[in-house]
């Protein structure tokens, strides 16, 4: 994927484990990938780095289906796929709508267009996409660290927090249940 304009994408795969190992588990039994090209996941990527581990993994696994999808059966096929991210009660869906030659996968805020088709040897397929898939559902539940920052903490110690430790989780995020925010 690398080589082929997803590097981003690419990189925060490889880089967490446990989404990397749920494509991985999937590969032999059918997986397709949706990799946000490099501009796309580029422009994604602030938002990206304030979630947190969690919500960095529902994300990811929101671009794989477990099934094999080659170009010709997506332009084939309209309706709801379930993604990797779908789990029990949590439904990480979106809509596959063809058009003639373009396909796009719609959710609920953004709808991508497959742009091209980087491999596609059953059993794995990966194409790529013009945007960042994302569903409405997800990013409420998995940006929380953020707004427990902008409650507990004043200006000042907000500044210094996100200069030293961005990368870590406020202790308090764990401790405020939010449900239902918009981003």
């Amino acid at each position: 994927m690398s080589a082929h304009g997803c590097k981003f994408f690419s990189d925060a795969l490889t880089s967490n484990f446990d989404a990397l190992k749920t494509f991985t588990d999937n590969v032999e039994g059918g997986l397709t990938v949706f990799c946000p090209m490099d501009d796309a996941f580029k422009n994604f990527m602030p938002k990206f780095k304030n979630l947190t581990a969690d919500g960095k993994d529902s994300l990811l696994l929101y671009h794989g289906v477990p099934i094999y999808e080659s170009m010709a059966m997506l332009k084939s096929n309209n309706g709801l796929m379930n993604t990797l991210a779908t789990d029990g009660a949590k439904k990480f869906d979106f809509t596959v709508q063809n058009d003639g030659e373009d396909v796009t996968l719609k959710t609920k805020i953004v709808t991508a267009k497959i742009t091209g088709t980087l491999i596609d040897e059953q059993p794995l397929a990966i194409h790529s996409l013009d945007k960042v898939s994302t569903s409405l559902d997800y990013p409420s539940s998995f940006f929380i660290h953020s707004l427990s920052l902008s409650l507990s903490l004043n200006n000042a110690e907000l500044h210094q927090w996100r200069r030293s430790s961005a990368s870590l989780p406020h202790p308090l995020s764990l401790l405020i249940p939010i449900t239902n925010l918009r981003p």
